[in-house]
Parts: structure tokens; C-alpha cells; sequence
């Protein structure tokens, strides 16, 4: 018996280094010879049996083998994240094999079963690499797959994947319409939950759930940008987007027509995070898109939100005006929201009352009265705006002015001794008073409330972890877009890192323009002149574009040149 013999061994090891007597080991053989116990239970034998320490059974294990003995406990460092995707969680979890180095396209492993050719073959052929085993404990190996991977209180997505199968995921009540189904009853509660949950580990602001012909797709948008994430076997859709659909309260049984909902989520890790949920029917099935929000994410102080020392200046002047409109503008997802509360967090204190209207709220702000906007009851901007005049404000903050009738009410606020804070979808800061005008609001009206408008993008920062210095020339640069004076430029770049999942950036900033108003301004506002005249005359005041804030930063080593022509490109 092949087995016997490989437990014969590890006997007479046991037996030469004092653990077992001779009798002892006697015993034990004839007892494992007569039984035929299964593989994997000698090792409960003899902790429960003869008291032997897990440690010791793999020491001598490692001798049978002919393999190092790796202590995990004695060493804290935790592998690479570029080694735990060489081996996923699931597979390291089913094999008790942890990944520690790669040296010379050798991969050294911790296992607990060396006599498992299987593994070592599947983790030869996933890899492409030669395996070097060293031996531990079964224990340690878990407690570090526990830590290393996600955390003890998390789950696994690729185990997950793994357990769900046809005969769970039917749209049963048991499985789906129950709130409080256990999630080791249904595979697919644990899918949509690990999809969130990994979602806000990784950073995303977004996840995107897209059917196509033969599966699902998920992606997370990270620095702004969709980065692939999973594929979700076909079979999983239906289940999928109706386990989303209870969690949003939606009609499961309405499949023609886009339906939006918000989800509490509180699973694991302590989490609390709100999701703002849109399903649209597509060609192969429903698309889902949820919009993380964290409210309970701290406010980023105004000095670390990208302005230069000269824009900062100027528009914590403004925001300390007593009375006036101060607009940010950009498109979806610049950041005006993240600005507007580090502004109204900058001026918030006992001595001011301050309301906010917002679609959603997406910060609880302490000592602010925030009230979220319900059209489908009534509850507009513009009526929000009328209720608030009726509290004694002294700042205002509307999540955005849509149209005629709130920008009207936001513009006599501003003028009537309200300090009026709220954004609009333009590319400029020019552009915006345009618009206004084109809203319909008198040129008088809008030259005179209008104290600041911010315009804004978001650029990606270069990775702390794997930034390079490099040099490039005059032309090099024009070939991307960009003109510079010199003939060449230090810059800086990622060269792709674990840290920064091989991308080369970690996290984002703003750039920015800041118009504020003056007399030469006004003057054209009364003469509705063209938003490229205000621009000019905006410059001429001191105000720099985007365009050439990105340049300053792009100089300062915090972005690059594809950055800003991937971000600035419409602004030139």
C-alpha cells in the first residue's frame, strides 16, 4: 500500500527523534495497516492521540521529504501582492499552499502535504514556474491565507465563483427574495456582497455589472479609470441582477425599462457605504452600475485638494465673502461635489447656519443641515431653495442648478445676503457665465451675484511606490500634444507596480481654474460677450487655465504629459 509506506516513514522519523516509542509506532502502524485510514488523518492521530504539537509532526515531515522547515509565525513580513495573484486565494486555500518568493523563475511555496503531486503539478502548470516546496503547519498556512489575502472577516470572490453552481441560482424565494438568507445557502448573496465589499478595498468609485453573449463582466472604476475585475459565469445573470434588485428594492419582475434604487450595505469589515444603483436593459440582459457612496469618508482638507498656492488664495478669499454665488463646474465625476464640501467644511461653525440640497448626500457633515432632493415627492432644488430662505441661512449649498427656476432663486439668494454655493455641467469657467445667460438669468443679475467660478478636472497622480525620473525633449512632447519652451524637461512617471496594480498611478487631484469677478468682467457680462472675450479678460486678471495648472503640476513631478492630454484635451 502506497500510503502505508509514505506513513511508515514519517513512523520511523517520529520514532528516531523521540516522539514516539517503539511500541508506540508499532501500535500505530497496525492500527493504520487494519483500518485503511484515510490520507490526512495520521496527523489528527497523533495531536489527539499521542499529544504531539503540529509543529513537530511537520518538522519530521520536512525530514521525510528531504525539504526546508519554514516557520510562518517567526516571519511577519507579508509576500508581494504581485506573488498572492500568482496563486489565488481559493487554490491556496485547497492545497494548503502559501506563496512566499520567486527567485530565478523558481517560486518557493509553503505546504503541508509535500506528497501532494496533484497541487504541485496544477501549481507548476498555473504559475509557469518551478515550485520549490518548504514545509508547514496546516494551521499557520490558513491563518496566513486568512491575513494575507483579504482579511479574516472577508470573503473570497474566486471561492465564491467556485462554489456557485446551476442548481443554486435559481430564482427561488428561499434563495433570492429573502433578506436574511444565510449566505452559505446561497452563493450568489455572497457574490454580490464580495463584489462590494472588493469594490471599496480596491479604491473603486464604481462598479459596472455588463452582460454580454457568453458571461458577466465586472469592472471597477479606479482613478477614474474602468479596469476589468471579474467574469461571471452566464448562467449566474438572472440571479445576479435579481439578488441587486431585492437589495435596491426594485421590481425583480420588470425587465424592459431602466429602474434606479440605493442600497445600505453593512457586511463586512465594519463597512458602512451607500450605493446608488442604475439596471438598464441592454441587448444580452440588464447592466447594473452602483455608485459607491461613503459617507462616513473623512473630508479632504482644501490645502490637499490639488490648487496651486495662488488659486488656494483666491478662493479662500471668496469663500469667506459674507454674501454672493460661488460655482463649481466641470463634468460627471471632476470632484465639484469633494471641493464643495472641503470649502463648506473650511467655513462651517457654530456662528453660521448652513443648509445644503443634495442629489444624493453623499458626506454627513457634523453641525451642517443637509437635506436630500426626492423629486418623485416633490422635492426639488427649487423648492428645497424656497424652504431654506424661510430658515434664516446665512450659507446655502445646492447640489446643482439645472434649470431656469432654481438658478433664478440661487441668483436673488446670492443677492439678498446669502452666501450661495452650487455647480453646473460646463467644460469652463468662462463658459459658465454663458450659460447662465443662455439659462435665461438677466446679465445685471449674473454680474452681480456671481463672486467665483471654479472650473475642474481630475488628473491621476504618478505611484509613490514606483516612480522614475526620466528626461524628454521639446519634440517628443509635441508628438503628445503638449508645447513647452525648453528643449527638453525632467519629468517623472510609474513604471507599474503591485501597489499600483501595474498602472503606473495611485489616486488623483485636481487642477483647476479660478475666475473671480471684477469690473472689466462685469462689463462684459452686461454686454453679453462671448465666452472666449471673458476668457481672455479672465487671464489678463490672473487666472490660468487648466491647461497650463496641469503643466505646473505635470513640471512638479505629480502627473504626466498623457494625463493631462487625456484630461485637458477639450480646454485647449
Amino acid at each position: 500500500m502506497p500510503i502505508y509506506r509514505k506513513q511508515k516513514t514519517l513512523l520511523d522519523i517520529l520514532e528516531k527523534e523521540g516522539f514516539l516509542s517503539k511500541k508506540q509506532t508499532e501500535e500505530l502502524s497496525e492500527e493504520l495497516s487494519r483500518k485503511g485510514r484515510k490520507k490526512g488523518e495520521l496527523n489528527k492521530i497523533l495531536v489527539q492521540k499521542y499529544g504531539l504539537s503540529e509543529e513537530n509532526i511537520a518538522r519530521c515531515l520536512a525530514k521525510q521529504f528531504d525539504c526546508p522547515y519554514y516557520d510562518l509565525k517567526k516571519h511577519k513580513g507579508k509576500p508581494e501582492p504581485e506573488l498572492l495573484t500568482k496563486i489565488p486565494r481559493s487554490l491556496a486555500k485547497r492545497y494548503l499552499a502559501l506563496p512566499l518568493k520567486i527567485e530565478n523563475n523558481e517560486l518557493t511555496v509553503a505546504m503541508a502535504d509535500p506528497s501532494n503531486i496533484l497541487a504541485l503539478d496544477e501549481l507548476a502548470i498555473r504559475t509557469g514556474m518551478k515550485i520549490r516546496k518548504v514545509i508547514s503547519t496546516s494551521p499557520d498556512i490558513l491563518e496566513a491565507i486568512a491575513a494575507f489575502y483579504l482579511g479574516k472577516s472577508e470573503v473570497d470572490i474566486g471561492e465564491v465563483m467556485e462554489e456557485i453552481d446551476a442548481r443554486y441560482l435559481r430564482v427561488e424565494k428561499i434563495e433570492i427574495e429573502d433578506q436574511d438568507v444565510t449566505e452559505e445557502s446561497a452563493p450568489i448573496v455572497k457574490l454580490v456582497n464580495s463584489l462590494i465589499t472588493e469594490a471599496k478595498k480596491r479604491g473603486a468609485s464604481d462598479v459596472h455589472i455588463e452582460p454580454t453573449e457568453t458571461e458577466m463582466i465586472v469592472r471597477y472604476r479606479i482613478d477614474g479609470i474602468l479596469h476589468d475585475a471579474y467574469n461571471v459565469p452566464k448562467h449566474a445573470q438572472n440571479a445576479l441582477i435579481s439578488r441587486v434588485k431585492i437589495m435596491t428594492d426594485l421590481d425583480i419582475a420588470e425587465h424592459r425599462r431602466p429602474q434606479d434604487g440605493r442600497i445600505k450595505f453593512k457586511k463586512y469589515a465594519n463597512l458602512d457605504i451607500d450605493l446608488r444603483v442604475g439596471v438598464s436593459p441592454m441587448i444580452y440582459g440588464e447592466k447594473i452600475v452602483m455608485r459607491i457612496l461613503d459617507r462616513a469618508a473623512s473630508i479632504i482638507d482644501l490645502d490637499r485638494m490639488g490648487f496651486s498656492d495662488d488659486n488656494l488664495k483666491r478662493y479662500l478669499a471668496m469663500i469667506h465673502k459674507p454674501y454672493g454665488m460661488i460655482l463649481h463646474v466641470g463634468p460627471t465625476g471632476s470632484g465639484k461635489t469633494t471641493t464643495l464640501y472641503s470649502a463648506l467644511n473650511e467655513i462651517n461653525s457654530r456662528e453660521v447656519n448652513i443648509h445644503t440640497a443634495e442629489d444624493p448626500v453623499e458626506y454627513t457633515l457634523s453641525g451642517i443641515n443637509q437635506l436630500p432632493v426626492r423629486p418623485n415627492i416633490g422635492v426639488t432644488f427649487a423648492s428645497a431653495l424656497r424652504s431654506f430662505l424661510r430658515q434664516d441661512p446665512d450659507i446655502i449649498m445646492v447640489g446643482e442648478i439645472r434649470d431656469f427656476e432654481t438658478a433664478q432663486i440661487a441668483v436673488e439668494a446670492a443677492l439678498t445676503g446669502h452666501l450661495v454655493f452650487s455647480t453646473l455641467h460646463t467644460n469652463d469657467a468662462a463658459g459658465t457665465v454663458v450659460r447662465l445667460l443662455d439659462m435665461g438669468i438677466e446679465p445685471f443679475l449674473v454680474a452681480s451675484s456671481i463672486l467665483c467660478v471654479v472650473a475642474q478636472r481630475l488628473v491621476r497622480r504618478i505611484c509613490e511606490h514606483c516612480k522614475v525620473s526620466y528626461t524628454i525633449t521639446k519634440g517628443e512632447l509635441a508628438n503628445l500634444g503638449l508645447m513647452i519652451n525648453e528643449d527638453k524637461m525632467e519629468l517623472c512617471k510609474g513604471k507599474g507596480c503591485p501597489d499600483c496594480d501595474g498602472t503606473g498611478y495611485k489616486g488623483r487631484l485636481g487642477i483647476h481654474e479660478v475666475l473671480t469677478m471684477n469690473e472689466g468682467l462685469k462689463g462684459l457680462i452686461l454686454k453679453r460677450a462671448s465666452s472666449d472675450e471673458i476668457k481672455k479678460e479672465a487671464m489678463k486678471s490672473g487666472m490660468k487655465n487648466l491647461y497650463e495648472d496641469a503643466l505646473i503640476k505635470m513640471a512638479s513631478g505629480i502627473t504626466t504629459p498623457q494625463e493631462i492630454m487625456r484630461v485637458t484635451m477639450e480646454t485647449i
